[in-house]
């Protein structure tokens, strides 16, 4: 973590380094350190995790896949160990949960070690392996009523439907090679440009937004961490530094761009 964070990134891993280091700073200041306790205090490193989020959190992982598994699954669920040490042992409860990307790459190898187990079991009967498709039915949408928050799909996830044309308009209109400062739910959707900012409530110095060409802000829907408030003064703090800020109607959004020189 320590090479190839900077080496991959330059400045930008420096940075991401020290944020993500800092989450298992518990453990230990550096990873040799945390080897080191992990080696020769196991008890005083063991006692620093927090065992019942962990133990909620490989419920949770193996919940859905568990009765899948068999011994041809036993390679990729040991693939599966690097990834889990680095959710287990981190101070972040956010990295054990299902809710962010933390458990993204853990869930393909659980998926595909399930598959393997489902194809060990096209051996045995033909009746013995009907029952047991059904139950996979079953407990696959079981799993997902319980875990995928399906209320989302007709509030959470439809409470933005009507920014959607607005949207995909005013991203039409970012070249692909600017710099952009957008909040955090538009980010994806300008993730090929080589540097996109999200806004947070901190405020950002001059020469942070002397860097970026354009700012793609809504008004309205400030977006996670962040509030109506710090939208409103962000716009009005490129407006007294000269940008060009084009609202549009009713929807909230506003873009502006930096001035050329």
């Amino acid at each position: 973590m320590e090479f190839l964070f900077p080496a991959l990134n330059g400045d930008a891993g420096l940075i991401a380094l020290g944020r993500h280091q800092g989450r298992y700073s518990h453990l230990g200041e550096t990873v040799g350190d945390i080897l080191r306790n992990a080696l020769f205090s196991p008890g005083k490193f063991l006692g620093a995790l927090d065992w019942a989020s962990i133990i909620f959190y490989l419920f949770l992982l193996s919940l859905p896949l568990a009765f899948y598994w068999r011994r041809s699954s036993l390679p990729l669920l040991a693939a599966t160990l690097p990834l889990l040490a680095i959710n287990i042992l981190s101070s972040s409860s956010a990295q054990r949960n299902l809710v962010h990307q933390y458990s993204l790459p853990l869930a393909v190898l659980l998926i595909v070690a399930s598959l393997d187990g489902l194809t060990a079991d096209l051996r045995q009967g033909r009746l013995w392996l009907t029952y047991r498709l059904w139950f996979c039915c079953f407990w696959a949408t079981l799993s997902w009523a319980l875990l995928a928050k399906p209320g989302y799909f007709f509030d959470h996830y439809l409470s933005r439907v009507d920014q959607v044309p607005t949207a995909h308009d005013l991203i039409r209109r970012i070249s692909s090679d600017a710099a952009v400062l957008t909040n955090s739910h538009l980010s994806p959707h300008l993730s090929q440009r080589p540097m996109v900012k999200q806004l947070f409530t901190k405020t950002l110095s001059q020469e942070e937004l002397n860097r970026l060409d354009i700012a793609l802000l809504n008004r309205r829907d400030p977006g996670w961490a962040s509030n109506v408030q710090h939208t409103e003064a962000t716009i009005e703090q490129l407006k007294a530094m000269s940008w060009d800020c084009e609202e549009h109607g009713q929807s909230g959004f506003v873009l502006c761009r930096k001035p050329t020189s």
